[in-house]
């Protein structure tokens, strides 16, 4: 029970501490070029934004005004590999605006990248395709759909972009209490039954188990409550006959 309660804790903090971020992933060239890995909308932290570098990441609007900066530099030199390499990975958490319209990437305010972004996080057209997924417009991607983002909404639909933990719905109803899957009595009632039959005994987690446990200790105090009084009187009587 107290592992349930942190869960749902903690879930209630995530929705309401998180907030719509850019993650943006970049290849960027030692030739001052750049190319696109990775570009979604999703729940979470933006990245520390630094104020130092010869590298400016900038999100600006329709009017090409700046609404996001921040820079950074890179070197490309792997002291591991005690050589230099042709790129590095460059992935930034960007604070989410519906006014962003376009990604640029500059290098001694030499412009190495540009990517327009207005509305390929959700265009409205009841289709889920670009780059939407449930989360930026649920309004084209329902729930289950495909589109690289773990929903893990309990809805009774599988979202096959979670692993089985990711979802509840991909495996409550096998008829199966997984408690290291996050499924209890509360989660998932039709695999966590109350009575257990004896061909569905090995199905008991040690979840269920650890809680009927709990509750021996308070069964085993009363029954010494009720036995006190019991050999008191005992050992009074034996007194009085000696």
């Amino acid at each position: 029970m107290r592992i349930v309660l942190l869960l749902a804790f903690a879930v209630l903090l995530t929705s309401v501490f998180a907030v719509k971020v850019i993650e943006v992933d970049l290849v960027v060239f030692k030739n001052d070029s750049a190319k696109l890995a990775g570009l979604r909308v999703i729940d979470g932290e933006p990245t520390d934004r630094g104020n130092v570098g010869d590298y400016v990441l900038r999100v600006e609007d329709i009017n090409n005004k700046s609404i996001h900066e921040e820079k950074f530099n890179l070197n490309f030199f792997v002291g591991e590999l005690k050589k230099s390499v042709d790129s590095k990975v460059v992935s930034r958490r960007i604070l989410f605006s519906p006014a962003a319209n376009r990604i640029v990437l500059l290098h001694n305010n030499k412009t190495v990248f540009e990517k327009e972004i207005f509305n390929v996080f959700c265009n409205s057209d009841k289709k889920c395709n670009n780059l939407e997924n449930h989360f930026s417009c649920a309004s084209d991607c329902k729930s289950g759909t495909k589109d690289n983002y773990c929903d893990g909404v309990i809805d009774g639909i599988c979202d096959i972009d979670c692993s089985l933990i990711g979802d509840l719905d991909c495996h409550c109803g096998n008829k199966i209490c997984e408690g290291d899957l996050k499924e209890d009595r509360k989660t998932c009632a039709k695999d966590c039954v109350v009575n257990v039959s004896v061909e569905n005994v090995t199905n008991v987690t040690t979840t269920n188990v650890a809680e009927e446990e709990k509750k021996v200790p308070g069964c085993l105090g009363l029954a010494l409550l009720l036995l006190i009084p019991l050999l008191y009187n005992n050992v009074k009587k034996l007194r009085i006959q000696e």
